[in-house]
């Protein structure tokens, strides 16, 4: 399997899509978030990292850790 690279752009412009997604739902990003945010379009966290964290959370949520 080759690994395809993304520029920084790219990953930005998808963060930006989602962002404006979520936001559209009624949602924003806590810091922590924003922290997961800047390492994937620094190239530092991969999108998978970002889908952890966010099964991590939903998973947090459902039990009632988080609101």
């Amino acid at each position: 399997m080759t690994k395809t690279l993304i520029s920084a752009g790219d990953r930005a412009l998808h963060v930006d899509q989602t962002l404006a997604n979520h936001a559209i739902e009624g949602f924003a990003p806590d810091e922590a978030d924003k922290l997961h945010i800047a390492r994937y379009v620094a190239g530092t966290a991969s999108v998978n990292d970002l889908l952890s964290q966010a099964r991590l959370f939903a998973l947090e949520a459902k039990k009632g850790i988080v609101s």
